[in-house]
């Protein structure tokens, strides 16, 4: 009897020894996340690395009007982020990857929820994936500032299931969903910009209507033409605007130059062009006119 007891007790023992295992493999953590932000970003998290892809307007911490380049904070670790610098040292619409910093608490790697909780931000902040095993365990947090002027801070903390693991290798963290590969049938579209002067801060933008992805160019101070290169095909238009606050205009199949009253200002937003860019082809005469339309929205 005593030693059935006996086993009994070693038994219960060895099992809640095991439970203990197995909690302290599964520790909960936060990781506070603090960035200014004044456009659309999305933070890319897998094991203990994680890196930014920019989607529209300034990179995180790259606000053109701000006091130089501001640091993302990681659980209160001032963290640089370098940039390709496409577009420029802002990185608008650059569709790119910042680079990776490693050191955060390791995320596990098991199908789980990670919880967001927002502590500052003016804008939307969304979980766009949580980690499984169909995604190699990558979570992807956005910030979205789009439709807001200026600049301002966001914070939120994500609390997680961490693993004892080891490092994942660089090369499994940028998924190619998240950076496709450039197609080697790239195309291009060129025309005039119908204006009476040039402006250093023109930019002529050519925004794909089923993707959203917008690319652009600065044709500069004395130019009167644009080309747009490397665009994969799809479906285009053209776009011209004097950043950041200045008026729009667009390739349109009217001959307005510059549209007078609200009738006009509508009429040039109706004619607007789709352009159908086949692979390799170099599309020329997008003119850009119609200044004055409300082409804003094309360009977000």
């Amino acid at each position: 009897m005593k030693r059935n007891l006996l086993i009994i007790l070693l038994t219960a023992i060895l099992v809640t020894a095991c439970s203990l295992i197995t909690h302290a493999t599964q520790v909960p953590t936060i990781l506070s996340i603090r960035a200014y932000m004044d456009g659309r970003s999305q933070l890319v998290i897998t094991g203990d690395a994680l890196y930014w892809h920019h989607l529209a307007f300034d990179a995180p911490g790259r606000w053109e009007f701000g006091e130089g380049s501001q640091p993302t904070f990681l659980n209160q670790v001032a963290w640089e982020p370098t940039w390709p610098d496409i577009t420029g040292p802002t990185n608008d619409f650059c569709s790119c990857n910042s680079s990776i910093y490693r050191g955060i608490p390791n995320l596990a790697q098991k199908n789980q929820r990670v919880w967001l909780d927002i502590v500052q931000g003016r804008g939307r902040v969304s979980v766009i994936q949580q980690p499984n095993t169909e995604n190699d365990y990558t979570f992807i947090l956005e910030m979205d500032d789009n439709n807001i002027g200026g600049a301002d801070w966001y914070e939120v903390n994500l609390n997680y299931i961490i693993g004892r693991s080891e490092p994942v290798p660089i090369f499994t963290i940028t998924p190619a969903i998240i950076e496709p590969p450039m197609a080697p049938s790239l195309a291009s579209i060129s025309g005039r910009i119908l204006y009476e002067s040039s402006d250093p801060f023109l930019r002529a933008y050519a925004r794909e209507v089923n993707t959203g992805q917008v690319y652009w160019v600065n044709p500069g101070e004395g130019n009167f033409t644009y080309t747009i290169p490397d665009l994969p095909p799809g479906t285009y238009v053209v776009v011209g605007w004097f950043h950041p606050m200045g008026a729009s205009g667009a390739y349109t199949s009217l001959d307005t130059i510059i549209a007078a009253g609200e009738d006009e200002m509508h009429a040039c937003e109706e004619a607007i062009v789709y352009i159908e860019l086949a692979p390799g082809e170099e599309y020329t005469g997008a003119d850009i006119g119609c200044w004055g339309g409300d082409f804003f929205g094309l360009v977000e």
